[in-house]
């Protein structure tokens, strides 16, 4: 192994443990989701667990809005860049339909990712070619993971049955992402 192949691994697997662990359920801060007023609100208002699951939610498909645009310029391979895209699409239709569940149940999202992610989008545009692809695609596949943990937990959990619902329906293209990223992981060899 070259040396360059060396700090490839090396600077790939630590900003990736470093975005799983920034993105992890313990690391997100009190929600941004609050209740906006007392008649937009459903009969019962959201728990606490709703209001952290509303938070996590927009704020990760926020962030993978915002990586999978950098996956479409600085991903080594055709199969990286349109996953890249596939999350700018899924994520965007995604973050609508909590905006949607949002609004039916009176309280407003996070308009941005998490300033650990949106940090490490930063760091990660400075990759290209193959550094940025075994950055992002473990990460994606760990994220995913945790994306698929944090819905059903909400789905089994939550209270309000909208966001329990959108919590749900969201589970079969986080699956879809998660084998995807499986897939492109077992294709990146080279990392």
């Amino acid at each position: 192994m070259s040396r360059s192949t060396s700090r490839i691994r090396g600077a790939a697997a630590a900003l990736a443990l470093a975005a799983v662990v920034t993105t992890a359920p313990h690391a997100v801060a009190a929600p941004a989701s609050t209740p906006t007023s007392p008649s937009a609100r459903s009969a019962q208002a959201p728990s606490t667990q709703d209001l952290a699951y509303l938070d996590f939610a927009a704020r990760s498909n926020l962030a993978e809005v915002a990586l999978g645009r950098l996956a479409k310029r600085h991903a080594h391979s055709r199969a990286v860049r349109h996953f890249g895209h596939q999350m700018v699409r899924d994520h965007t239709r995604q973050y609508r339909a909590l905006e949607a569940v949002a609004a039916t149940v009176g309280v407003s999202l996070p308009t941005r990712p998490s300033r650990d992610q949106r940090k490490l989008a930063r760091a990660w545009s400075r990759f290209d070619g193959l550094a940025f692809s075994c950055a992002y695609v473990p990460f994606q596949w760990g994220d995913h993971q945790l994306a698929i943990a944090m819905t059903e937990k909400e789905v089994m959990s939550g209270s309000d049955p909208a966001v329990t619902q959108a919590a749900a329906a969201s589970l079969p293209v986080l699956l879809e992402h998660y084998e995807h990223a499986t897939m492109l992981l077992r294709d990146l060899r080279r990392c």
